[in-house]
């Protein structure tokens, strides 16, 4: 399903993706993405590119853009990018 409906954008450095945003779900007229940026290459704005990418792109495709900032930076980052009125809430990780 991803290889046919789902999109994504990266950057490459030295032939390496160093930060990505891809579709997480879509539907009803609405894509979730993901961005996710490798470690040492954080604090360079390759999360806002990527990120500015997709909305571009579901602007583009008549898609509203979603995105569920899980944490301070994230939540900090979606508001960089536009996002408003971020809703709290809690969330459990079971390794």
């Amino acid at each position: 399903m991803f290889l046919r409906d789902g999109v994504g954008f990266g950057i490459l450095h030295e032939e390496q993706f160093v930060a990505g945003c891809s579709s997480f779900t879509l539907g009803g007229g609405k894509l979730e993405f993901e961005i996710e940026t490798r470690r040492d290459f954080r604090e360079r704005d390759l999360a806002t590119a990527v990120g500015a990418r997709m909305i571009l792109h579901c602007l583009a495709n008549d898609l509203v853009p979603c995105w569920d900032a899980h944490n301070p930076p994230s939540g900090g980052l979606a508001a960089k990018l536009g996002f408003v009125n971020p809703l709290a809430y809690r969330s459990f990780y079971v390794d």
